[in-house]
């Protein structure tokens, strides 16, 4: 007599969403020891863990036959997307005080599912505030574009004061799975454009009597 072997599956991965079972039940044929079904992965873009598989034997019948024991299979999924990173540029490093500016952009190397919040951290010998124009803590890179960029001013003043520098950090990443690229910072010095005044010395007469 044939034998009809119900399974059931289970696990971390989602039935039709991550893969295709080819069969809920299997037939081993009268004469026959084995029967198989067929499970296959599905392709998605989702940046996500490993996935487990879990396949049961529910149910035996026919013949005389029972499960030996408890009967478990595991598979696991191995997930071949990539996470995202990030990377920080500055379109010019040195800028005049006199309304300079240099154009700060964070940049995935793949667009993300979701979007990626970009926080930045300023600090430097340049004062947020009165040597530039203070600039918003974060970027947001949406979901499905590669970059965002904000715009670093600087403010002129009447003071000597020599050059200054704006040193600008990724402080935090998140959304999207999301990482800084090792360790991101830009600098952009901003140039003193006051002049110090010279003192020069002059004589009314190059010669006078006694």
């Amino acid at each position: 007599l044939p034998i009809s072997v119900s399974l059931g599956y289970s696990g971390t991965a989602g039935s039709g969403s991550d893969y295709q079972a080819s069969a809920s039940s299997v037939t081993i044929a009268a004469g026959q020891t084995s029967a198989t079904v067929t499970l296959t992965a599905v392709q998605d873009t989702d940046i996500e863990d490993n996935e487990t598989i879990i396949i049961d034997i529910t149910g035996v019948s026919g013949s005389i036959a029972r499960e030996s024991g408890t009967q478990q299979g595991t598979v696991t999924i191995l997930d071949d997307e990539v996470a995202p990173v990030v990377t920080l540029s500055a379109s010019v490093d040195s800028i005049s005080e006199d309304g300079g500016s240099s154009v700060i952009t964070a940049t995935l190397d793949q667009a993300a599912e979701e979007d990626v919040n970009v926080s930045l951290a300023y600090s430097g010998t340049a004062t947020s505030g009165s040597d530039y124009q203070t600039p918003a803590g974060a970027v947001v890179i949406a979901a499905g574009q590669t970059s965002a960029s904000l715009t670093l001013t600087a403010l002129a003043d009447s003071e000597l004061e020599g050059n200054e520098a704006v040193i600008i950090d990724i402080s935090q990443v998140s959304g999207g799975n999301a990482s800084e690229s090792g360790d991101q910072q830009q600098t952009v010095t901003i140039t003193d454009s006051n002049v110090a005044p010279l003192v020069t010395l002059s004589v009314s007469a190059a010669s006078i009597s006694e």
